[in-house]
């Protein structure tokens, strides 16, 4: 417990843990939590107060470049729609 840095899946199954207590309401000390996890009280706070992801849903930067746009996407669903399955043989 004597360092501050903890993998995300420790986090994860602190906040849920946590998450899943309190909305079944079943009563628990969250220095017991902190314990289980191998986490300090200290950090175990900071780990719940700071409840969020690290990745933005809509500006996401990693990974490959889109090939199509969405509202290219949503055309070719309307033409799929629209006209069947045998409109899958478009050539775009």
């Amino acid at each position: 417990m004597a360092y501050g840095h903890h993998p995300t899946p420790i986090k994860s199954k602190l906040i849920g843990t946590v998450n899943y207590l309190q909305v079944h309401k079943i009563p628990f000390f969250k220095s017991d939590v902190f314990r289980n996890f191998r986490v300090s009280s200290t950090r175990g706070k900071a780990i719940l107060e700071r409840q969020q992801d690290r990745r933005h849903p809509e500006i996401e930067t990693r990974g490959r470049k889109k090939l199509i746009n969405p509202e290219q996407i949503l055309a070719i669903e309307q033409i799929l729609w629209t006209y069947g399955f045998q409109a899958r043989q478009l050539t775009w």
